[in-house]
């Protein structure tokens, strides 16, 4: 196992199961954090502070399990040669599933920090769905990432390939397509 999956394992163990572990050390020290301020707040302030932290944390680790899940599912799709379904729905993801919601949710609803991350890790397991619904039907088994030597190479795979799909009864034949 290399170094970096070790220690993301490690950080979200630390952001699930024990935030606090991890806001004490700043909080022990409040002038280390961006000039005092945290020293300025009130007991309340600082315990809904602490409050939001735990919970980003907390939907932070769940985020990176998530995401290491979907960047499997787009590797194994990239390397299949899958390039154009992953190009349109990332920009279709991105959009309708993390953009839009933000936008309507955290800007012109003034939505919560915490609403915010929780759309973040929305984006991210609707996005591995998609992905993993992709990966489930197959389509990406069938592309041909073999590039022909010469034009009759060229044609002999493209006929392979028709055919293997034509005995998969994935291509429609004439006797399959109904007469009007």
């Amino acid at each position: 196992m290399s170094d970096s999956p070790l220690f993301s394992i490690i950080i979200c163990i630390f952001f699930v199961l024990f935030p606090d572990f991890l806001m004490n050390w700043f909080f022990k020290t409040p002038g280390a954090i961006e000039g005092g301020g945290i020293a300025a707040l009130g007991v309340e302030e600082t315990a809904s502070l602490k409050a939001t932290i735990r919970t980003c944390l907390i939907f932070t680790g769940i985020y990176m399990v998530i995401e290491y899940v979907r960047w499997l599912l787009n590797g194994i799709l990239t390397a299949a040669g899958d390039t154009v379904f992953l190009m349109i729905t990332g920009v279709l993801c991105v959009w309708f599933f993390l953009l839009v919601p933000t936008y309507f949710l955290i800007m012109q609803q003034s939505g919560s920090m915490e609403l915010a991350i929780m759309i973040w890790v929305a984006y991210s397991l609707l996005s591995a769905g998609v992905m993993y619904l992709r990966y489930h039907q197959g389509k990406w088994k069938k592309k041909s990432l073999l590039i022909a030597d010469s034009e009759e190479e060229s044609q002999e795979i493209l006929e392979e390939e028709s055919q293997e799909a034509l005995e998969e009864d994935i291509l429609p034949t004439p006797e399959s397509i109904p007469e009007e």
